[in-house]
């Protein structure tokens, strides 16, 4: 017998939700000493920054 996915229905939209991760991650890398964690968290939140930038452009074109 197959089982059914559960589905969530998401109330913000993705470029939202990237905006506040990308907050939340500057603000963690912000509360450690300099070093390769702190870097690794800043390079995340530049990649979620990258994605929110694609969808404003996105539509401003659309």
């Amino acid at each position: 017998m197959t089982q059914l996915r559960r589905r969530a229905k998401q109330i913000r939209s993705l470029e939202e939700r990237m905006a506040d991760q990308a907050a939340k991650l500057k603000e963690q890398a912000n509360q450690l000493p300099p070093g390769k964690d702190r870097e690794v968290l800043l390079k995340r939140a530049r990649i979620a920054e990258t994605g929110v930038g694609t969808f404003a452009r996105l539509a401003r074109k659309a």
